[in-house]
Parts: structure tokens; C-alpha cells; sequence
């Protein structure tokens, strides 16, 4: 029987929390230029910074 290879890829998951309705939302391999994005919860547009702590255990509290 012939071997088949496994395909691997990364993606680089994007967190979002929308400040005017407070929901969140992920997007998978954002551009990382991007700083206005719609909330597709209420419709807002919000601008956004990165954290200081993104992806770090801190940020995660």
C-alpha cells in the first residue's frame, strides 16, 4: 500500500472584541495592517491597536 503525506499548515488566529456590543469574533490569517474591521455581530466599525500582552499568558486572564 502507498504511503500518503500529511499536509501541514499555520495559521495565525486573530481575536477581535467589538466595542460598542461587546461580542467577539476570530479571524484566521488577518492582515496584520488591517486596523478597521466591522463587527459582524451589530455592524460597528471599530479601529484597533494590538495588545501590549497578545499572546502572552497575561492577556489571557
Amino acid at each position: 500500500m502507498k504511503k500518503k503525506n500529511i499536509k501541514r499548515t499555520i495559521e495565525l488566529l486573530h481575536h477581535f472584541r467589538c466595542g460598542t456590543c461587546d461580542k467577539w469574533w476570530s479571524v484566521g490569517d488577518a492582515p496584520r495592517s488591517k486596523r478597521s474591521w466591522f463587527c459582524p455581530w451589530c455592524g460597528a466599525k471599530n479601529q484597533y491597536t494590538i495588545s501590549k500582552n497578545a499572546g502572552t499568558r497575561e492577556n489571557n486572564s
